[in-house]
């Protein structure tokens, strides 16, 4: 049931942000800079399936990771990186039940974010995904 609620939740955020609450979604501060390259490749890099079941957060970053280079024209990707707290760096917390068909890259990691609770932010190099109260420390 927890599984299934996370999926309805997923997928009701995704058409919120379809219709056009990218913004609200990404719990950001906007990094002054050049960061139009990696918004590029978050909108138009498409991952055609995403299939987390239990996964950890290391692993479904990882994934993403990959598929990013791996679809990327020029096979260069973006650099995703992860920074949590202690508490949350243990592998059998926050698993992520997550399934998506043709989402662009920075959607799946607005819904990953979103089911993990989960934080985001862009930076002219890469995405920086962390926890409430290490962005809280920033």
């Amino acid at each position: 049931m927890h599984a299934a609620f996370r999926k309805i939740t997923a997928l009701l955020v995704l058409l919120t942000l379809t219709v056009g609450g990218a913004a609200a979604a990404e719990s950001v501060r906007r990094h002054p800079g050049d960061d139009a390259e990696i918004r590029h490749k978050l909108r138009t890099i498409v991952l055609p399936r995403i299939d987390f079941e239990e996964a950890t957060i290391h692993q479904a970053v990882r994934f993403l990771r990959q598929r990013s280079r791996e679809l990327d024209p020029e096979k260069r990707g973006i650099n995703l990186v992860l920074h949590l707290r202690d508490e949350n760096r243990d592998p059998a917390r926050n698993r992520i039940t997550l399934e998506l068909n043709n989402v662009p890259l920075g959607q799946a990691i607005m819904l990953l974010c979103f089911v993990s609770d989960l934080h985001f932010h862009i930076e002219p190099h890469a995405v920086i995904i962390t926890d409430r109260r290490s962005l809280e420390r920033e």
